[in-house]
């Protein structure tokens, strides 16, 4: 992305992946991803797209939105189950992991310690869509 002076910013697409996780989103990480979008990707945050956004995450996010300024509230997308396939409109194919449509193996959360991959991760994963 340019600035209006013509500078040259990087901008940053989040994926918060929830799919492999068994608990829902709590009070904490509303707020440790509020920060994160007010001080961490300031100017910088294409979008953060939540997948799978349940009626809690929908409910959790609604409130933090208060708090986030106009230019940042409308770059979340909640995407429910059934909506998947709209990944790909955020994230390229070789970037998702297997588990949401993807190709990536790297972080795809069912890599455990000694794989090719590396230890497993859970919760979210950042991947970064070009300017």
């Amino acid at each position: 992305t340019t600035t209006a002076d013509g500078q040259y910013v990087q901008t940053f697409t989040v994926l918060f992946d929830m799919s492999l996780t068994a608990s829902r989103i709590d009070l904490g990480t509303v707020r440790r991803l509020g920060k994160l979008l007010k001080v961490g990707f300031r100017g910088r945050l294409h979008r953060l797209v939540i997948f799978p956004a349940g009626r809690i995450e929908r409910i959790a996010f609604a409130t933090i939105r208060n708090f986030l300024g106009r230019g940042t509230a409308h770059k979340i997308k909640m995407l429910g189950l059934d909506e998947r396939h709209q990944l790909l409109e955020d994230f390229p194919k070789s970037t998702l992991p297997v588990h949401l449509g993807g190709t990536s193996t790297v972080l795809s959360g069912r890599s455990g310690p000694g794989s090719e991959t590396g230890p497993s991760r859970r919760g979210s994963e950042v991947s970064e869509a070009g300017a």
